[in-house]
């Protein structure tokens, strides 16, 4: 099954990991100011900026501020979309759950590694040295799950959710079954998955560093093959939770499948977040194994593959959206496979 391309790995098992392996170890540095410090000082004077210090403070209040514009032009657009797109009269949903109203917020990719760096290195990273230095920053962090996604899967990915936005997956938990699978009786719980579609990210400049100056000219650029596909969010909220405080049930894991690097390197990066229990004594919502299966689960309805079940995974999937009062619960536990416990 496709579901298994995906290698979503434990990430302290990663063997590409070592305890002194480093981001910076593994991209070479350059001294930006000695190469261009010519460039800088005439840049600098022309500014009427005292030195070169003085120019790079200049240029981050001036990205800061940029950055500040765009995010209030975001906030008003998104906000005039809520009033257009809000539904009128007391038409019913067609999905069997209402779409909730919030939305996992994005945390930038160049927050979580260096893109400058990266897209600087000389020759161009692979995708697997890629999808190695994605597992070792991931190494040694508690409550984190990250995979690297083929552009091919993940465009299949795309496509289905953006037909089937909503689902319902099982979560075994050790036990005896409910009869009629709504509930969780120890067995198994339902969780109410949601797939969000954002923005594309632009195309990265590998010849300028975070705040626009110019840094070492690589001999051998990324190839860019086409734009980056849309960013991707799935949030994973167990369904008993969900139904009592819809909007304001706290997602147990999110997803977020990052397209920054796909038009450079090919490959989407996937980072889960499980969330952290409300007692603050380091404990999640869900285990790292938990976390896993519920990943695992996902992939065999929106990526089913070849084999048994495709047809019947595919059939339940739309009928979850467009026959919600003929959807089987006892079903889906067949479908999904989970006879085995964690």
């Amino acid at each position: 099954m496709n579901h298994l391309r995906l290698r979503l790995v434990h990430p302290r098992c990663l063997p590409l990991a070592r305890p002194n392996s480093s981001f910076s170890t593994c991209i070479p540095h350059h001294n930006i100011t000695q190469k261009y410090g010519e460039k800088l000082k005439q840049r600098a004077q022309e500014t009427g900026a005292k030195d070169v210090y003085e120019l790079r403070e200049r240029v981050q209040r001036e990205l800061e501020a940029e950055k500040a514009r765009q995010k209030a032009e975001d906030v008003t657009l998104k906000s005039n979309q809520s009033v257009n797109n809000t539904p009128r009269g007391n038409s019913p949903p067609a999905s069997a759950v209402k779409a909730r109203k919030d939305s996992s917020p994005i945390k930038p990719l160049d927050t979580i590694i260096n893109l400058s760096k990266l897209l600087s290195s000389s020759p161009p990273l692979t995708p697997a040295q890629l999808g190695a230095l994605w597992g070792a920053y991931h190494a040694r962090k508690e409550g984190v799950l990250c995979a690297v996604v083929p552009l091919d899967i993940y465009g299949q990915l795309l496509d289905r959710a953006r037909q089937y936005g909503q689902f319902v997956v099982p979560l075994p938990r050790g036990g005896k079954l409910a009869e009629d699978g709504k509930e969780a009786e120890g067995g198994t719980e339902m969780f109410f998955i949601e797939w969000a579609v954002h923005h594309s990210p632009t195309l990265p400049n590998p010849n300028v560093d975070e705040l626009g100056l110019p840094i070492f000219q690589p001999t051998e650029s990324p190839t860019l093959k086409g734009s980056n596909p849309p960013i991707m969010t799935l949030l994973f909220t167990p369904l008993q939770e969900y139904k009592h405080r819809q909007s304001f049930a706290a997602p147990h894991l999110a997803l977020t499948l990052y397209t920054d690097l796909a038009a450079t390197h090919g490959v989407v990066l996937l980072r889960g977040d499980i969330t952290p229990a409300q007692s603050g004594d380091g404990r999640w919502l869900l285990g790292q194994e938990e976390a896993q299966a519920l990943v695992v689960a996902m992939q065999k309805f929106y990526l089913p593959g070849t084999g048994g079940g495709v047809k019947e995974r595919e059939e339940l999937l739309k009928c979850f959206h467009e026959r919600p009062e003929e959807f089987k619960w006892e079903r889906l536990l067949e479908l999904s496979d989970i006879g085995i416990k964690l």
